[in-house]
This record gives structure tokens, C-alpha cells and sequence, in this order.
């Protein structure tokens, strides 16, 4: 499927190398306002008539991106540590709002404000979006330079790069990072002036030092994922206490790993290591949460008899995805356990009149039992 950040990233690269050869033959405003009219039309009929409802998603993302900004401005909430502060905002707002509106119904686990500024200031708060700012605007200025030279090239990818990060996250990962710090470091080092003389050899040991560094996590990240891998396979075999083993061994290293946090969660829950999967939650929690994780944590306090914190854990899991029914399913079972019939027959009703978000036999199936639930109560 076509991804429209790649188109828009696609076409900044084009009209960068074209901009030169077409400005020489004409006015270079009259260039500059086609150029900006193309690029900007682009966008409107990408937002107006492709993938609508994502554009609508991110739209109510961005809007509570700058929510969680406005309340955290001065330090921010911390690096890497969006994802739990933007879902709990997102419940917290969906706690006093309807459950089956059309925001409702496009809110999902957030992970990204879908904007690398707006991402760092809500993690780095004022500072962040200061030097974030700072570090475009030498890179722009050392694009911008290297138009109609040998660098073109190089501009062109980091415009691209650059216009990714206006609509999707680039920046969070590992290669593209990479290598926008060595395409930013080969424009700017004409426009940066240092008070000392660099030797050539300097240089090359810089680069060299980096290179190494670059290959050293990537070797660490291989094997983690690796050990990751044999854990999963162990899983699937039935040797669960094996796979325990390595996750318990790896853990610290990749706790920041979505993937793997969720994995070894299931895991321990799994073999009724329940005190351990709460410990393992809140570990994790400070950088990563989703629905997933809150359900899990959930099933874990509710089969250790906790009852408030099962509760809480339960509708936090659904104000986060709102459209899920499983989440409205769960609490109808939670409540039923506990035999408040009141509350489990009013999330039995909710279950029935929430829309599906995508046809598929199971949603028909939860309905159905709401329905049964209803009738036997």
C-alpha cells in the first residue's frame, strides 16, 4: 500500500534536484511559488481523498499531542516516555466523552504525535523543541547551499528526511537516524565554522569512531533480537519456562522494546506468574502501555482477588481503544465474577450498541453473547 509520507518525502527529493535547473530559465519567485503550490496541493489531495479516516486519526493525534505539550511545556515528560502520557491522556479523555462517537472509533494506542518536533517537545519539553528547531534550521541552511552543487544529492535525501518528520516519525529509527546524522554532517560542515584547524586525519578518525559505534549497537541490537527470537520459538514449542529464562536475561536491556515488553508479559501471565507480571508492568509502564498491556495487567489483579485495581486496569484498557468490543466483553465478565449485574448488564448494552469498527465473525459473536447475557439477567 502506498504510504503518503513516502509520496510527499518522494516528491521533496524530486523538487529539490529540480529546482536549480528549472530557476536558471525563470523567474526564481514565480519558481519558488509553483514549487510551494505543487507541494502544498500534494498534501491537500493526499489529506482530502487518500486514506481519509487515517488523516482523521491523526488529526484527533495531533490535537492531543498539543494538549499533552500545553500541560508538560517547561520539561517536558521525559525522553522516550510519549506513549504511556499520551494514552492515559487519551483515556482520561474518552472516560468523560461518548464511546462510540467517530473519534471514538479511529482512537488507537498512540506511540507517535506524527510530528518529530511536536514528539521532541512533548518529551523534552521547551528545551527539546529549542534545539530541535536550532539543528533543522542549520541543517535547511546547509540544503539549501548545496542546491545545484555535487552535495545536491545529499540535500535532496535530507529534505526528504526532513519532510518525513513533519507527518510520520523517521527519527525513532535506529538507521534513518543514522544516516540523517552523516548526510547533516557532510552539508554542514561547510556552514559550521570551528575556531581550530580539523586534520584530515582527525576527520576520518571521527567518522571511523562513529562507524564503529554504529556497528557495535547494531551487533547488540542483532543479538538481543536474536535472543528475542529463541524465546518466541520456545513459546511456540511449549517450553515456557525456557523462553522465561531468556526473557528474564535480556529484559533489562530491550524493557523499552514494544514488542518484547508485551511478549514477556503474556508470558509470565501465561504461566500464572502473576506477582511477577505486575512487577514486570510496572517496569515497563513508564515508557510503554498500550490496551494490550492494561488487559493483561487487569486479568492478573483480578485472579489475585484485587477487585478496585482490576476495575481501574479493565477501563483503562478500553478508554484507551475505544472501539474495541473484547474490552467491553471483559468488563461484563469482571462484573459478573463479582456479581455486580448492574454494571455488567450496562456493559453488556454498551457491547451491543457500539458500532463495528471492521466486520468479522468474533464481533458478531461477543454481541451475540451480550445479547444472552441480557436476556438471562
Amino acid at each position: 500500500m502506498l504510504n503518503r509520507t513516502a509520496i510527499l518525502a518522494a516528491i521533496a527529493f524530486v523538487l529539490f534536484l529540480l529546482y536549480p535547473i528549472i530557476r536558471n530559465k525563470n523567474n526564481q519567485r514565480t519558481v519558488l511559488a509553483v514549487v510551494l503550490f505543487i507541494f502544498l496541493g500534494v498534501i491537500f489531495l493526499l489529506a482530502v481523498f487518500f486514506k481519509v479516516e487515517s488523516t482523521s486519526g491523526r488529526w484527533f493525534i495531533l490535537q492531543k499531542s498539543f494538549y499533552l505539550f500545553k500541560d508538560h511545556w517547561l520539561k517536558g515528560v521525559g525522553y522516550g516516555k510519549f506513549n504511556p502520557n499520551f494514552n492515559h491522556l487519551q483515556a482520561e479523555y474518552f472516560s468523560t466523552h461518548s464511546l462510540v462517537s467517530k473519534e471514538a472509533m479511529l482512537a488507537n494506542d498512540g506511540y507517535f504525535a506524527f510530528n518529530e518536533w511536536l514528539h521532541f517537545a512533548i518529551e523534552l519539553g521547551v528545551v527539546g523543541l529549542a534545539i530541535s528547531l536550532l539543528v533543522t534550521w542549520v541543517i535547511l541552511k546547509a540544503c539549501i547551499m548545496a542546491m545545484g552543487t555535487p552535495k545536491a544529492w545529499a540535500g535532496a535525501l535530507m529534505m526528504a528526511i526532513l519532510v518525513a518528520c513533519m507527518f510520520s516519525y523517521p527519527l525513532h529509527d535506529f538507521f534513518i537516524v543514522a544516516i540523517a546524522a552523516l548526510l547533516a554532517g557532510y552539508l554542514a560542515k561547510d556552514i559550521i565554522k570551528i575556531p581550530f584547524r580539523v586534520s584530515f586525519r582527525l576527520q576520518v578518525s571521527f567518522v571511523t569512531v562513529l562507524i564503529l559505534l554504529l556497528l557495535y549497537f547494531s551487533y547488540k541490537y542483532y543479538n538481543y533480537q536474536q535472543e528475542y527470537s529463541a524465546a518466541k520459538e520456545n513459546r511456540e514449542a511449549g517450553f515456557k519456562t525456557e523462553a522465561i529464562g531468556i526473557c528474564k536475561k535480556i529484559a533489562p536491556e530491550i524493557k523499552k522494546n514494544y514488542s518484547f515488553t508485551i511478549f514477556y508479559l503474556e508470558l509470565l501471565y501465561e504461566t500464572n506468574r502473576l506477582g511477577e507480571a505486575i512487577q514486570w508492568f510496572n517496569d515497563f509502564h513508564p515508557y510503554h502501555c498500550n490496551q494490550r498491556a492494561h488487559t493483561i495487567v487487569a486479568k492478573c489483579f483480578d485472579e489475585s482477588g484485587n477487585y478496585s485495581k482490576a476495575e481501574k486496569e479493565y477501563l483503562t484498557a478500553l478508554y484507551i481503544t475505544p472501539h474495541l468490543l473484547q474490552s467491553r466483553a471483559d468488563l461484563v465478565m469482571f462484573y459478573d465474577r463479582y456479581k455486580r449485574i448492574d454494571k455488567a448488564t450496562y456493559w453488556a448494552q454498551q457491547l451491543i450498541d457500539c458500532p463495528i469498527k471492521i466486520e468479522n465473525p468474533k464481533a458478531h459473536y461477543l454481541k451475540k453473547q451480550a445479547k444472552n447475557y441480557l436476556d438471562s439477567h
